[in-house]
C-alpha cells in the first residue's frame, strides 16, 4: 500500500466519521428542539446517539432514510436554528466529499507511486 493511498484513507474515514457525528447532532437537535418533527420522522437514532424511545427496526430504518433524505432536501425545523443548519452543511459536504474521494480511488485517480 502506498503513503498516497494510505493519506487517501486516513483522510476519507476522518471525513465519513466527521459526517456521521454530524448526523448525530442533527437528529439529536431534532430530537430536544422539535420532538414532533422527531417522532413523524420515525424516531431516528444517530450513529453514535440514541435517545431511549428508539426501536432497533423502526429507528435504524428512519436513521437509514434521513441520511440519504437530508442531503437534498432541507427540514422546516431547521430553518429556526442557525446550529442544526450548520450541522446540515458541514453534513452535505462531508458526504459530498467522502463520495468523491471514493470515486477517486475507484477510478484511479490516486497514483501508485
Amino acid at each position: 500500500m502506498t503513503l498516497t493511498l494510505a493519506a487517501f484513507i486516513v483522510v476519507g474515514l476522518s471525513i465519513l466519521f466527521y459526517a456521521f457525528l454530524m448526523f448525530d447532532r442533527i437528529v439529536r437537535l431534532e430530537y430536544e428542539m422539535n420532538r414532533a418533527a422527531w417522532e413523524e420522522d420515525g424516531n431516528p437514532y444517530g450513529f453514535f446517539w440514541t435517545a431511549p424511545e428508539c426501536t432497533w427496526f423502526k429507528s435504524g430504518w428512519a436513521r437509514n432514510r434521513l441520511s440519504f433524505v437530508w442531503l437534498f432536501s432541507t427540514p422546516e425545523w431547521t430553518l429556526d436554528s442557525t446550529d442544526s443548519r450548520q450541522y446540515l452543511k458541514r453534513f452535505r459536504i462531508c458526504v459530498l466529499a467522502w463520495n468523491v474521494l471514493v470515486l477517486c480511488v475507484f477510478f484511479g485517480v490516486v497514483p501508485n507511486r
